[in-house]
């Protein structure tokens, strides 16, 4: 079955829901662009908190924290002023990433004060990927309307949970067998970056998750902001989350984006 989107139409119902996450949405971002009155900033514009899964992808999240990190700050001072970043787990017990280097969370699992929770996923066949207490704070997220983004195999965890349902899902070509293995009855996105439906933000992994953390900053903070991240890291300004992902390797580039979508069905 060919890798793309399997969208039911939209009923009343979703609808609604749509336009009601819109406007939390629209709203949010009015609400913490406020200033006091001096012009300063009363709290960070943007705050987001990440679950890391067992043997995760320390790309993924290094990746995200540093467009953040320099939207953050003038120049590339990196004080946490206008975006602001929390690794939520148990503290004094450091999550494995998948290339051996142990990350600390600094902040138990609480989702409260979040703009958006991330669970940045990583290795598939090494044991379950989160625990209980990771479960229950992204339940609790969930609840309160706090949109939950799924990068690399981030994805699968939410789908496991039950937290993707009559979403549209984005994974990685390389991990789109293992999806439709695991979720017959449903059938990913391979041939996008990201994708945002509603509350939910899915990522295939690799360099689009710089993309998707620059299309949050200029959401929230202006282009501006979002190109200043990319220029310091050398990155192309943000690609659209429609684009597709970079093929399996045939031995040389290709550049027509009608091919690429091609080989991305037939892998």
């Amino acid at each position: 079955m060919p890798p793309v989107a399997v969208i039911a139409q939209a009923g009343e119902e979703e609808g609604e829901e749509r336009e009601g996450w819109l406007a939390r949405r629209n709203g949010t971002r009015k609400a913490d662009s406020s200033k006091n009155g001096s012009g300063t900033m009363t709290r960070p514009v943007l705050t987001v908190g990440f679950v890391l899964t067992n043997n995760f992808t320390l790309t993924a999240l290094s990746s995200f924290i540093d467009v953040l990190r320099l939207t953050a700050d003038e120049g590339d001072g990196s004080r946490p002023i206008r975006c602001r970043w929390r690794i939520l787990g148990r503290l004094g017990e450091a999550r494995m990433s998948s290339c051996g280097i142990p990350v600390s969370p600094d902040v138990e699992y609480d989702s409260s004060g979040l703009d958006y929770l991330v669970v940045v996923g990583g290795l598939l066949h090494r044991g379950p990927q989160i625990g209980p207490a990771a479960t229950a704070c992204l339940h609790k997220a969930a609840r309160a309307g706090i949109p939950l983004i799924g990068v690399c195999t981030g994805s699968f965890v939410l789908t496991r949970l039950g937290l993707m349902q009559d979403r549209a899902c984005c994974v990685s070509w390389y991990h789109f067998g293992d999806f439709v293995e695991e979720f017959p009855d449903l059938v990913p996105v391979a041939e996008q970056l990201y994708i945002e439906d509603r509350d939910r933000i899915t990522c295939s992994d690799g360099a689009g998750v710089v993309d998707l953390a620059a299309f949050l900053i200029e959401w929230h903070l202006g282009r501006a902001a979002a190109q200043k991240a990319m220029h310091i890291l050398q990155v192309n300004p943000g690609r659209p989350s429609g684009q597709s992902q970079p093929p399996p390797p045939v031995g040389g580039p290709v550049l027509d984006e009608r091919v690429r979508r091609a080989m991305l069905m037939m892998e």
